[in-house]
């Protein structure tokens, strides 16, 4: 069997791999030899410009689509798109950017239970269900509803101020509280 070896091509990290014809032949299982993986490397870049210049030249060249932004390329040549952070997807469609949805893995949240993860567009919040208080993140802790002042039935302290040339009294109402809940006198 004769083998042509320049009809096959592959990029790859350039120290990892030393070419062997028996690669080509079937000889050599180099694939599953690797765990059926190969690093395998592509630099690449949209035209030679800055994205300053892309983005203001031309909206129709301009490669990055809705929901992404243009960063310079590693290797000093062009630009390159990325989705912006809170998205996925393919940055060079228009509308190739998706949001996350991170309340649908609780990995990808930082809402503590109780708390309810409600997904935003490229981010989430967490809140507290309804009966609770706090931020959603460190924790939700229950509403203690004691009544109103007014509607306490406290004790009433009346205490006259003397002989003035308008009489005063000064009333005290006594009120003793321990977290957040009233105990009685």
């Amino acid at each position: 069997m004769s083998l042509n070896p320049c009809i096959y091509s592959f990029i790859f990290v350039a120290k990892w791999y030393t070419f062997s014809v028996s690669h080509l032949s079937g000889r050599d299982d180099f694939y599953a030899r690797n765990d059926k993986m190969i690093p395998v490397v592509l630099d690449w870049s949209i035209e030679n410009e800055a994205c300053e210049n892309a983005t203001m030249r031309n909206a129709t060249t301009y490669a990055c689509g809705n929901i992404s932004s243009c960063y310079r390329s590693l290797n000093g040549w062009g630009y390159l798109c990325k989705c912006l952070e809170g998205y996925q997807g393919n940055p060079y469609l228009q509308d190739g950017c998706q949001d996350i949805n991170e309340c649908l893995n609780s990995t990808m949240n930082e809402c503590s239970s109780p708390g309810i993860c409600v997904n935003t567009p490229g981010s989430y919040y967490c809140s507290c269900p309804s009966g609770t208080e706090g931020d959603g993140r460190r924790g939700c802790i229950p509403i203690h509803l004691a009544p109103p002042p007014s509607q306490a039935k406290l004790p009433v302290f009346q205490i006259p101020l003397g002989n003035f040339i308008k009489p005063m009294t000064i009333n005290f109402v006594v009120c003793k509280y321990y977290d957040l809940t009233r105990e009685s006198l």
